[in-house]
């Protein structure tokens, strides 16, 4: 009868050892990068949340167990926060948050394929073969058939060493197979973890200098509004220096107005005055030269009459 070998048991789609160190690393890298707090510190930021004692924290940075979501979301927020101590506390619906759960539920669930994956296993282990080998001859049997069942014993005893052999063979060939494998499995893994560590420790690094970005840019904004408060202030200030220089120009204006109504007022009383005057001069030479004629008829009489 031929052998029937045991088929393999199924492989979940992606490996969840590989994929939880990752996950517990990529936890590691951010509490580096959140300046390493101790547990204790951590747990006294928690509040009275979630628990966060430092031996679940050392469960958890340990890869003893999967965490709970409650208790991953938690801690890493804290670590945000204890990171960050000027801004607000970070909402649960952050990005960076969100992030953490996506990849928490995709691991949970790559967790239950795992545990059903070892189930099936355990329940497809092959049973022990039969003993191979014939049936003793019954107590009334003859040498002749003694000696045939002794030669079928024999037969059987060298059929059995030649598949021990070949088994032996198989099952080395089947070691160093797997040795072998598990070494290009182990190469693998490690050029997949360094590989996701740098992407993980530059996506830390963009994710700390756009934190940074958003602080300066918070910063500039309010600087922003300063200004434009001090604008404002300025421009109404130059408003009322415009209104009282206005009003002080028209004031100089009046007031020179009124200075320049008062000269023309004083040059045309003075100009009136030089002309009476004037006038009153030329009524007195007038009276003059007349009284001049006088006299000069009064003293030559005669060449008056002669004239006539």
């Amino acid at each position: 009868m031929e052998d029937q070998k045991p088929s393999p048991p199924p492989q979940p789609p992606e490996d969840y050892d590989e994929e939880f160190a990752a996950f517990i690393e990529r936890l590691r890298v951010l509490h580096a990068s959140c300046d390493a707090p101790s547990y204790r510190t951590i747990e006294a930021a928690g509040g009275t949340g979630v628990p966060l004692s430092p031996s679940s924290i050392s469960d958890l940075m340990n890869a003893k167990r999967l965490p709970k979501l409650d208790f991953l979301i938690h801690f890493v927020r804290v670590l945000y926060d204890l990171h960050r101590p000027d801004s607000p506390p970070m909402s649960r619906e952050d990005p960076r948050v969100r992030s953490w759960e996506q990849d928490w539920r995709r691991l949970k669930h790559l967790q239950g394929s795992h545990q059903r994956t070892q189930r099936k296993a355990s329940q497809d282990v092959p049973r022990t073969a039969p003993a191979v080998g014939c049936a003793l001859p019954p107590g009334n049997a003859t040498i002749p058939e003694l000696e045939a069942a002794r030669e079928k014993l024999r037969d059987s005893r060298a059929d059995i060493t030649e598949r021990q052999k070949q088994a032996s063979k198989d099952l080395m060939l089947a070691f160093e197979s797997q040795v072998r494998i598990d070494a290009e499995l182990r190469q693998l893994r490690e050029t997949t973890r360094r590989h996701k560590q740098a992407l993980q420790e530059k996506i830390m690094s963009l994710e700390a200098e756009r934190a940074q970005l958003g602080h300066h840019i918070a910063q500039l904004r309010y600087e922003l509004q300063e200004l434009q408060g001090v604008k404002l202030d300025i421009t109404e200030e130059e408003s009322e220096l415009n209104d009282r220089r206005a009003e002080l120009y028209f004031a100089w204006a009046r007031s020179q107005e009124a200075k320049s109504d008062a000269a023309s007022r004083q040059l045309t009383n003075h100009i009136e005055q030089l002309t009476s005057r004037l006038a009153d001069r030329d009524q007195k030479l007038a009276a003059a030269d007349q009284l001049i004629v006088g006299l000069r008829a009064a003293e030559h009489p005669s060449d008056s009459a002669y004239g006539h």
